[in-house]
């Protein structure tokens, strides 16, 4: 897993120091968000959970004044930009601040089968705050059906699996057809 595009790089504890059980979840967490099972059709939605905590009003909202990211990261380390996510969905540019994922906001579900050719993808959602790396509060629900969308899986960020605080990492692996121009531009629009 530490090979690929530079997704994991820190190393899961074998050695007890957090607890077995720890490492373990670690370990499964890790399988879940970097080695995907092959599926025809992936969605995805990203919320920002709406956490009671005391916070005075002006910094409880500030913390989430940011826009997101859903880019592909490239194997030279580079990110190739698929769009920015938005209460919205995915767009094709940033949205305005009324639009951005605010607590309690879910987006639509975002066909990734629609915007990506089959194979694999290591993506991630950035955040930034101002123009600037902030730190990811989003999670992140898969499905293969929106229409029913149980099993469903969800992720969040974690410092055991994400070293940079501005993004939420994970892969997909999609098989099927190759993309048609207009079905990968009609998705983002």
């Amino acid at each position: 897993m530490a090979g690929q595009a530079g997704i994991l790089r820190t190393a899961l504890p074998s050695d007890g120091r957090r607890g077995p059980g720890v490492a373990c979840a670690d370990r499964v967490a890790a399988q879940g968000r970097f080695e995907p099972a092959q599926q025809q059709h992936v969605y995805v939605r990203f919320s920002v959970p709406n956490i009671p905590i005391a916070y005075e009003a002006s910094i409880w909202w500030d913390l989430f004044d940011n826009w997101n990211e859903l880019v592909r990261l490239q194997p030279d380390g580079q990110r190739q930009r698929i769009g920015y996510v938005s209460a919205k969905g995915l767009a094709v540019t940033r949205p305005d601040q009324p639009d951005y994922l605010w607590p309690g906001v879910i987006t639509p579900w975002i066909a990734l089968h629609d915007l990506l050719p089959p194979g694999r993808h290591d993506l991630a959602l950035y955040t930034l705050h101002h123009g600037e790396p902030f730190y990811s509060f989003v999670t992140a629900e898969f499905t293969a059906d929106p229409k029913a969308p149980e099993p469903s899986y969800s992720i969040r960020f974690a410092n055991e699996l994400d070293a940079d605080r501005s993004r939420l990492t994970f892969a997909v692996e999609l098989c099927g057809e190759a993309l048609k121009p207009d079905r990968a531009n009609e998705a983002r629009k």
